[in-house]
């Protein structure tokens, strides 16, 4: 389910937590992290996060809890950073839209089923003077809602 030379992870709806189906673009840096990882080379019934205590890949699946439980072990435990796994998330939304990336496809990207939560979330995230500089300077990004399949080419 993921396009290598496209950059962009498919998600049937039957393994969506929205229950829809999805396109998400994967940063180049996440996609060499999964070749490095030799996802490329498992074949459609093996999962890439399987292994109970090393997360790497193999045959069975993970329970849902079981990548929280290896973030408090590494992040909050190991490095004694007290954020949960959301704060990647938000870091992630915040540097996409201070790097020009609009907010449809940010939407997108987070599976919002509206820009308003989408929104909400930039409320959240960004400080308000941050969101009135930003907002004058959104931009087309490398998706849109309307036109999921227009991922970079770049691999």
């Amino acid at each position: 389910m993921i396009d290598w030379k496209k950059g962009y992870l498919y998600l049937p709806a039957k393994y969506s937590k929205t229950k829809k189906n999805r396109v998400m673009y994967l940063a180049s840096e996440f996609i060499q992290f999964l070749k490095d990882m030799k996802v490329h080379e498992l074949n459609a019934e093996e999962y890439i996060f399987s292994k109970k205590h090393t997360l790497a890949p193999g045959s069975t699946p993970i329970l849902r809890n079981r990548v929280s439980e290896k973030w408090k072990e590494i992040i909050k435990d190991g490095y004694s950073i007290h954020k949960d796994m959301y704060a990647a998330k938000h870091t992630s939304a915040k540097l996409f839209i201070m790097n020009g990336g609009s907010k449809e496809s940010l939407q997108m990207q987070m599976g919002h089923s509206t820009i308003s939560t989408t929104e909400i979330y930039l409320r959240k995230t960004l400080p308000e003077e941050s969101l009135t500089r930003y907002a004058k300077e959104f931009k087309s990004g490398p998706l849109s809602p309307k036109n999921p399949t227009a991922l970079r080419t770049d691999s």
